[in-house]
């Protein structure tokens, strides 16, 4: 199993960019594209010998990350809501997930 991206929600997309190109020195991979039905938008970011990141920004107060990007690790825990792996053939990424502790959502994976 090979992780693939880890998805980090953010209040603004343009700052998450800025604060991971300074901090940990990702480049921006894509243009901005909005997801109108989960109502966000969302960035990938690279880094060579890295995982990718997809920063997720909450468009609408109806999103259903828009609490996560409220609380802005400061009165919750971070939150990592998706994470994305890359499964080799005959082999089941969301068993082996839940088969070391993990516990998984209809969405994704979760800690």
């Amino acid at each position: 199993m090979v992780l693939d991206h880890i998805g980090i929600v953010v209040k603004s997309l343009e700052r998450g960019i800025e604060v991971w190109r300074q901090v940990f020195g990702y480049d921006q991979a894509t243009s901005p594209v909005i997801n109108s039905r989960q109502q966000v938008r969302v960035v990938f970011l690279r880094k060579e010998d890295s995982v990718l990141i997809k920063l997720i920004e909450p468009t609408d107060p109806t999103s259903p990350i828009f609490a996560m990007a409220a609380w802005g690790g400061r009165t919750a825990p971070p939150r990592f809501p998706q994470a994305q792996y890359r499964g080799r053939p005959g082999g089941h990424p969301r068993r082996r997930w839940t088969n070391a502790g993990g516990t998984t959502t209809r969405r994704g994976f979760r800690q």
